[in-house]
């Protein structure tokens, strides 16, 4: 679609001339007359702006003509005239997702894979020592304390296809990186229960053996297949969900809306939005409403709750 975006401007221009053309022709009161041109030189104009923002959405670029509004995490949502584009960033500022929806429609969208640098794999000795692994301890990065251990993986096959996954890997960054953005980390244990090494988990799709020298900070990429492969089994083994919330209300009328409730709690947003704020589920794909995987218990309302409290009014029964 970008590769046209120079033509459909260019038929644009030549709409304009033919509109202009029948109206010096056909209409014959003057003030009519002006009055057609400037609604078409306006609709013209309209269409071409949209359709300079839709070319950066396809490229993933920030847009020109629409302003930004707000963030959502690494999400930023920018308002343009009668649509609006969402750019998600990773920990790098480096833009890895853009949509632009118009009337709640995705009308351009695209998904930036991560640039190679050099495509050095881990060590053939680093992924024959890991082979030795006989447990695996999933660790929260975000947590100091006892609650920190989210799910154990003794399964050799399942093991095995996670070292697999991690001997595919291609290192993309090494040396001045941004150290941050570990979902969490990997305690690889062998048989008589001895640490192998640690390897951070993020949530670009990269992992990262700590026993590596790298000069600082690095990490080494995943392929798409290969990513949802492992957030799935860290979902499946875990509990936990890989998700991203779009929220996609302008404005709303000013009223608590609520959302959920358990035993002790009622959840609400701050107006009337419930429609229009999402979830999408990394490894299936799966976009639907936030109240709507609430009622049919996709995810828990503490964990949404802890991830975006801004997004949600909690009051005790």
């Amino acid at each position: 679609m970008a590769k046209y975006i120079t033509e459909i401007v260019m038929m644009i221009f030549i709409l304009l001339g033919i509109s202009m053309f029948l109206v010096g022709k056909y209409c014959k009161k003057k003030s009519l007359k002006i009055s057609l041109a400037i609604v078409i030189s306006l609709l013209t104009l309209y269409c071409i702006l949209i359709s300079f923002d839709m070319n950066r959405v396809y490229s993933s670029r920030e847009p020109i003509f629409a302003r930004k509004n707000e963030d959502m995490g690494n999400i930023s949502r920018y308002d343009g005239l009668g649509y609006k584009i969402d750019i998600e960033k990773d920990y790098q500022g480096n833009i890895i997702k853009t949509e632009m929806t118009m009337f709640g429609k995705v009308i351009a969208a695209t998904i930036s894979l991560p640039h190679y640098l050099d495509d050095t794999l881990i060590s053939t000795e680093i992924i024959e020592r890991l082979s030795a692994t006989s447990k695996i301890v999933m660790i929260n990065e975000n947590v100091d304390n006892d609650d920190n251990i989210i799910g154990t993986i003794t399964d050799e096959n399942i093991i095995e296809e996670i070292i697999s996954i991690m001997a595919n890997s291609t290192t993309i960054i090494n040396g001045n990186y941004n150290c941050m953005g570990a979902t969490l980390f990997f305690e690889m244990y062998d048989i008589d229960n001895k640490l192998i090494d640690k390897v951070d988990v993020r949530i670009d799709g990269s992992v990262m053996p700590r026993s590596i020298d790298h000069g600082g900070c690095g990490k080494y990429s995943l392929e798409s297949t290969d990513i949802n492969t492992l957030n799935l089994i860290i979902e499946q083994q875990s509990g936990i969900k890989f998700y991203t919330i779009y929220d996609y209300s302008e404005e709303c009328d000013q009223a608590l809306e609520l959302i959920y409730e358990d035993n002790n709690s009622k959840y609400y947003f701050n107006c009337i939005k419930s429609d229009k704020v999402f979830i999408e589920f990394r490894t299936t794909k799966l976009k639907i409403t936030v109240k709507e995987a609430l009622k049919d218990k996709y995810i828990k309302v503490d964990e949404l709750v802890k991830a975006y409290p801004d997004l949600f009014i909690k009051l005790e029964k």
